[in-house]
């Protein structure tokens, strides 16, 4: 996150640099500065720094939210993955536990056990596929 730069030491600054700059200008003009003249450059000064900095601490606010934004994402990502790779997991367990209860149901020479084991096998790996998805 950037940092936002202090309001007062920008518009000193900035008024400054501003001020010598409206200088150079009526120098290179010939103009004379006289009271209407200065009040007319000083409130421009200030309009032209007040919108720079609001230009500035908008940028900073708008670096900061894709900052939080991207990291938001990245964190989605990484809970999606985790997640997807536990679901496997528990596909895989699924899917061993149900064939070896089918085995079991076909190893006691009983074909309706073993059918029934394995739907309920593949039912159980179907639904879970789905949730997969």
């Amino acid at each position: 996150m950037r940092e936002y730069p202090d309001f007062n030491e920008y518009v000193k600054q900035r008024m400054q640099e501003v001020a010598l700059r409206d200088i150079e200008n009526l120098n290179r003009v010939g103009l004379v500065p006289n009271e209407t003249l200065e009040r007319a450059l000083a409130k421009r000064a200030l309009r032209e720094v007040i919108d720079s900095y609001t230009q500035e601490a908008g940028s900073i606010l708008e670096h900061d939210i894709r900052l939080v934004v991207r990291n938001e994402q990245r964190f989605i990502k990484r809970r999606i993955r985790r997640t997807k790779r536990d679901v496997q997991v528990a596909f895989v367990l699924i899917a061993l536990i149900g064939a070896a209860i089918a085995g079991f149901g076909f190893a006691q020479h009983d074909l309706l056990i073993g059918i029934a084991y394995s739907a309920s096998a593949v039912l159980a790996l179907a639904t879970l596929g789905a949730i997969l998805d």
